[in-house]
């Protein structure tokens, strides 16, 4: 009995004891309770740039709220006992939470006004389809822009700067000459949503120089925004056959662009015929960056490395452009330190080759071999260039000068460097006679990797079986030509060209390109004839989906296509 009552008593006690506890206080989801908390979030959104979208009115259970909507998805609810407030700031972007107590928090707020401060066309006064515009925004973010095509069937160009700031210089490229061009700017947020949009108006002005088009052909995308670069007459043209970029500068050729989206261009001054004493790095909006001196005068090639520092084409000795003056030229490989501008490794073609190899007669004892093109294969730390005189790619270690293969005919090396040059081979392994098969490339210009470790080159067909039959005099045609090479085995299989049904013959200059994003190839014939130089782009079954003739009877040196921003 005693148990019992002990047992009641202390259940009595439990029972009293829940009575006098107070009901839980009721929260909405993400709500915050104190003043502090309120603060602290604020205080780190403000500081990160996220931004309010809203602030509405919410009653529950007959308790006021404000609910505040992010950028980012997140919604907050706070009491409106602890607010006494939100002011919007009249210039934009900003925002002000009042409290009960007098103080206050600044906060950004999304708007719909972007900021300009200036916009120059050209402005530096050598790429007049260009424009950089500055605008300065209250709160960080990113830029779009988009120059609109002209016309119903033009072709827009458009780009997304990385730049997360609140101050920005925004290159605008693509402009139409002689035209009010349509341009809209996006500003985003750091994952790419657009918070405000605004629309300008541009005039680009005339572009000097002749350059007429004959479209032959064009049935690539409309959404296709890539642009064909001219080297000689430093001009870009999009699909529709409509010039989006020009350099006006003193300047010679456009060659390469670079990974940060500028490119290189050889000068003018002090040059002498296609041999120029320097080159210089110009931003797509034509502005110098850098200009470098070449000693013996460069040609033909400036390829960037992976380190930054060029690849240059040069010579030996000292350039007069005397063919006969007994002077060996375009024969020399130099290596310029990017910052600096000094010569840091030098590769002498005669000490590698044998410059006394028989050659056909379009080339003298002067420029026996030509080097025309060169580029760096990380892959195993070498150098490929061609020697358009000897119908040569070669490939050389980067360290020692050591020959790795010869693509070549074997006719006229030498004992030690004939067990160099690659044996043609079919799919199967079985040997090619070259006599009897159009094999080995003549004359040739701009090898270069594809992805699957193939070279792929413009065959320009000059003397075409010389080695074979040496009283041939001249080709018939043209072609783009890609090589499988076997560096073990030594052996190299043909594997894909295009010959334009053997219509073409360009008997200097040229070049061809794989595009990497959808599997085309670019073939430019860039020699003057009456239907060159002409443009083709393929698709992967060799269909030609966009064709062009430029400029009849003018000389140009390659023709690539690129994207318009690529590296911006």
């Amino acid at each position: 009995m005693k148990n019992c009552r002990l047992l009641n008593l202390s259940l009595a006690l439990l029972l009293l004891s829940a009575c006098q506890k107070e009901e839980p206080e009721f929260l909405l989801p993400n709500e915050l309770r104190t003043r502090s908390q309120v603060e602290a979030f604020f205080q780190n959104a403000y500081a990160k740039d996220i931004l309010l979208l809203g602030v509405d009115s919410l009653n529950v259970e007959g308790v006021d709220y404000c609910r505040f909507s992010f950028e980012d998805g997140r919604e907050l609810n706070v009491k409106k006992e602890l607010i006494g407030g939100v002011r919007v700031d009249s210039s934009g972007w900003t925002a002000t939470l009042a409290f009960e107590t007098g103080s206050q928090l600044p906060a950004y707020i999304l708007d719909d006004t972007i900021f300009l401060d200036s916009i120059k066309v050209n402005p530096f006064g050598t790429a007049p389809l260009s424009a950089l515009v500055a605008a300065t925004m209250p709160v960080r973010g990113r830029f779009g822009v988009k120059v609109l095509g002209k016309g119903e069937q033009g072709i827009s160009l458009g780009h997304v700067y990385e730049t997360f700031a609140n101050v920005h210089q925004i290159p605008v490229l693509g402009l139409y000459p002689n035209f009010q061009n349509t341009v809209e700017l996006s500003f985003l947020s750091e994952e790419g949503k657009v918070r405000a949009r605004r629309t300008i108006r541009l005039t680009a002005g005339d572009v000097p120089g002749r350059f007429t088009v004959n479209l032959i052909q064009n049935e690539l995308p409309p959404d296709d925004d890539g642009i064909f670069f001219v080297t000689d007459i430093k001009r870009g043209f999009d699909q529709r056959g409509q010039l989006r970029w020009a350099y006006t500068g003193d300047a010679k050729q456009a060659h390469n662009r670079l990974r940060n989206g500028n490119m290189v261009v050889s000068g003018q001054a002090g040059s002498v015929s296609y041999h120029s004493a320097n080159f210089f790095e110009v931003s797509m909006l034509g502005e110098e960056i850098q200009r470098y001196d070449v000693p013996n005068l460069m040609h033909h090639e400036i390829h960037e490395m992976p380190n930054g520092n060029f690849l240059v084409g040069t010579n030996s000795a000292p350039f007069t452009n005397n063919r006969w003056d007994g002077e060996l030229e375009e024969d020399a490989i130099i290596e310029m330190d990017r910052v600096t501008g000094e010569i840091v490794k030098t590769w002498d073609l005669n000490l590698i080759l044998d410059n006394q190899r028989p050659r056909a007669d379009g080339s003298t004892n002067d420029d026996w071999l030509h080097l025309n093109a060169i580029f760096y294969d990380e892959q195993d730390h070498s150098i490929v260039f061609s020697g358009r005189h000897q119908s040569l790619v070669a490939k050389i270690g980067y360290e020692e000068g050591d020959i790795r293969w010869l693509l070549a005919h074997p006719a006229g090396w030498g004992g030690e460097l004939l067990p160099f040059v690659l044996h043609p081979v079919n799919a199967q392994g079985a040997s090619i006679d070259t006599g009897t098969e159009d094999f080995l490339p003549y004359f040739l210009h701009h090898p270069t990797k594809t992805p699957n470790g193939n070279i792929m080159l413009f065959d320009n067909g000059n003397f075409r079986n010389f080695y074979d039959n040496p009283d041939v005099e001249e080709a018939s045609y043209s072609r783009a030509v890609e090589y499988k090479i076997d560096p073990e085995g030594r052996t190299v299989e043909k594997v894909w060209e295009f010959n334009y049904d053997k219509a073409i013959f360009n008997e200097a200059t040229g070049s061809v390109q794989y595009l990497s994003e959808n599997n085309h190839r670019v073939i430019g014939f860039m020699n003057g004839t009456a239907k060159t130089p002409k443009v083709v782009e393929l698709d992967e079954a060799d269909n030609i989906l966009f064709e062009i003739n430029i400029n009849p009877w003018s000389d140009y040196y390659r023709c690539e296509k690129r994207d318009l921003y690529e590296g911006m």
